[in-house]
Parts: structure tokens; C-alpha cells; sequence
């Protein structure tokens, strides 16, 4: 596959993973809750499988700014669950998920380490 359907592939899957998991913030109902892991995981899989092949495809090996994105990554994935088992808590977990796309956003953008 081409780097530019990876890329596509990693940014599509992670913008639907990011908003699957401010939908489960905003709306953690039960009747929600298979969605939201269903569609959820399976973005968070793909953004996870597209984001190695980026990887191997342009041959960077793994600098620190890929560890650091995902440790955002899985941080990302678990606030949706998280917002079901705790719905009180879904405030914290949308600023909590605001804060992990823009760190991830910063270490693509400027790759800092």
C-alpha cells in the first residue's frame, strides 16, 4: 500500500476515534454504550495498524514522539469506556481527551523529540 493510504487511512480512522470519544463524553446512555465500543475500537484499530505502516512504509524507526502519541492513543480509546463505567466523570474525561489530541497534534506537527 502507498504511504498516502496510510495516511488517509491513520487520520480518518483517528478523527472518527476522537469523536466517538467525545460522543460517548457527551452521551454515555447505556442504549449508546455497543456503539460506542463497537465503532470506537474498531477506529482506534485501524488508526493503530495505519499509524505502523506510516511508520515502516517511511522507515523513521521510532522516535519519541511516536511513543508519546500512543500513549495519547490508548488514552483516547480507554476515555470512551471509561465514560460509560463513570458518567459522572465525563467532563473530566472530554478535557482529558482535549488534551491528548492536542499533545498528539503537537508531536506530529513539531516532533519534538
Amino acid at each position: 500500500m502507498s504511504i498516502s493510504l496510510y495516511l488517509f487511512l491513520h487520520v480518518s480512522a483517528a478523527i472518527l476515534m476522537v469523536a466517538i470519544t467525545f460522543s460517548a463524553c457527551a452521551a454515555p446512555a447505556e442504549e449508546n454504550k455497543r456503539c460506542h465500543q463497537m465503532f470506537g475500537g474498531l477506529a482506534s484499530l485501524i488508526t493503530l495498524v495505519a499509524g505502523f505502516g506510516l511508520l515502516a512504509k517511511t522507515g523513521q524507526g521510532f522516535p519519541v514522539w511516536i511513543i508519546i502519541k500512543l500513549v495519547c492513543w490508548f488514552g483516547i480509546a480507554a476515555l470512551s469506556g471509561l465514560a460509560h463505567r463513570n458518567p459522572a466523570g465525563t467532563r473530566k474525561y472530554g478535557l482529558i481527551a482535549t488534551a491528548l489530541v492536542l499533545l498528539a497534534i503537537y508531536c506530529v506537527v513539531f516532533k519534538p523529540f
